[in-house]
């Protein structure tokens, strides 16, 4: 079986979340699929999702940025942080942060997974 490693990982088919383009551009996708409007709130102001199939919302923006803060919010509801977000530097009730993962400075050297058979 194939051991995993973070250097190897292709984070470009991450579908979820806040994605950056090698230009710079975030890339947002939120599954909400009850909701009637969502949108990511940050410091900058707040970017509109556009709803698209089997409940997926989508936005590319250059107001987020690497290391930015942002919630998600969906119809009148309270701002809540991203379930699909890598990094919650102040707790998981708090505003996430956008990361980006392709520049991200893995230092895992040798690392590797345990083998799935001997998982629980």
């Amino acid at each position: 079986m194939e051991q995993i490693s973070m250097k190897n990982l292709d984070v470009s088919k991450r579908g979820i979340g806040i994605n950056f383009t090698d230009h710079g551009s975030a890339e947002i996708t939120v599954w909400s699929p009850l909701a009637n409007a969502v949108s990511i709130q940050t410091n900058g102001g707040s970017i509109p999702l556009q709803k698209g199939e089997m409940g997926y919302w989508h936005a590319t923006s250059t107001t987020i940025k690497e290391g930015s803060s942002y919630k998600i919010k969906v119809d009148e509801g309270e701002p809540l942080p991203d379930p699909a977000s890598v990094s919650q530097p102040k707790g998981v009730h708090n505003e996430s942060e956008a990361i980006n993962l392709q520049a991200f400075p893995w230092q895992e050297g040798e690392w590797a997974n345990q083998p799935l058979e001997d998982y629980i």
